[in-house]
């Protein structure tokens, strides 16, 4: 007996009704996926038609399932009419913490610095003088 190996996908679709997310959880039933999470399914205006529609249902859900099936889970959604448009993307573990990725980019994020406190005019005024020595300050009161 061959072990499979399950991997991590996140499957998100468009749909013509709202009802119609239940044939997207019978595609993935039938192909045996364990289902970590899902999202209720949203009403959405799209920025262009897609089959002609300008509104459409939104949704999406993450799961594990066997390499080997992603294909026939991908065909099922495009031959489904009810589905306007899928995306099946492979995703990273969702136990996979920030830390883990960081390390694994070799990325590194640092902390931000605080903000400032505000300065008053006189305060601006004073520093500018310092560092110009004192010309821009004299031109300005030339100037009233």
């Amino acid at each position: 007996m061959t072990e499979t190996t399950l991997k991590n996908y996140e499957l998100s679709f468009l749909l013509e009704k709202e009802e119609d997310s239940e044939t997207v959880w019978k595609h993935l039933a039938a192909v045996k996926a364990e289902i970590e999470s899902k999202s209720p399914v949203v009403s959405t205006i799209l920025s262009y038609p897609i089959k002609k529609h300008a509104q459409a249902y939104f949704g999406y859900a993450r799961f594990n399932l066997d390499g080997s099936q992603i294909n026939l889970l991908n065909e099922a959604m495009r031959l489904d009419t009810k589905v306007l448009r899928h995306l099946i993307i492979a995703s990273p573990p969702a136990k996979m913490q920030r830390q883990e990725r960081q390390e694994s980019s070799g990325r590194q994020f640092r902390a931000r610095k605080p903000v400032a406190k505000e300065t008053s005019n006189e305060a601006l005024e004073a520093k500018l003088a310092s560092l110009t020595g004192g010309v821009i300050a004299n031109n300005a009161n030339k100037d009233k």
